[in-house]
């Protein structure tokens, strides 16, 4: 069972400890056409699914498609534009020719 804070959020859960009424829901299958079981351990589930599956088996015919659509370019598009103006604004050093006639890098030929 959840327990929740004043606004309403689930914090935690909280073992309860419920009683069934057994006696009414064999009844209820047994008016119904149906069978109960008392799942208490994972044994006992399988069973409950054999019965299911051997009373109504269940074929899937279905195929599942996947429809997928690349949205990559929205992203790399503006990304490689991004990249190329960082490296068009990145400071390199520039060749400057100093008093002397020897070549020499400048940091900014501003």
């Amino acid at each position: 069972m959840p327990v929740t804070d004043q606004n309403g959020r689930v914090v935690s859960y909280r073992r309860v400890r419920s009683s069934l009424d057994e006696r009414t829901l064999r009844r209820i299958a047994d008016d119904t056409g149906g069978r109960y079981f008392r799942a208490r351990d994972a044994d006992t589930v399988e069973q409950a699914f054999s019965a299911i599956d051997a009373e109504r088996p269940i074929e899937f015919d279905a195929k599942a498609h996947l429809l997928t659509e690349e949205r990559f370019a929205w992203f790399a598009g503006p990304g490689l534009l991004l990249f190329a103006a960082g490296l068009l604004g990145a400071r390199r050093p520039v060749r400057a020719i100093d008093g002397t006639g020897d070549e020499a890098f400048a940091e900014d030929a501003r």
